[in-house]
């Protein structure tokens, strides 16, 4: 397992939220809410997430992390909330991904 660093891929954008700490507060209960559900968090290679359920359904977002604002924040309250992510390719990294 991989272990990342959020850090690493906060937006550029994310000097235009006008309210961040609300905003990462609302990120992370939408992670929570997954981790709940079962889901696995996904990255593409481009880094583009989208999730997989137990039973037979998915979530695909257009959202790619370090680019669009508060993507960094569902990723880092996945993983707090002791989901399972995987990157394929991003980063250069292949396979589970930790804090």
């Amino acid at each position: 397992m991989m272990k990342i660093e959020i850090s690493k891929y906060v937006s550029p954008l994310a000097v235009l939220l006008d309210k961040p700490e609300a905003y990462k507060a609302e990120r992370f209960e939408e992670a929570k809410k997954y981790v709940g559900e079962g889901m696995e968090l996904h990255v593409s290679s481009r880094g583009v997430w989208s999730g997989r359920f137990k039973e037979p359904r998915s979530v695909q977002s257009y959202e790619r992390i370090g680019y669009h604002s508060g993507a960094e924040w569902l990723l880092e309250g996945f993983l707090l909330a002791g989901g399972k992510a995987f990157f394929h390719g991003f980063d250069g990294i292949e396979g589970e991904v930790s804090l």
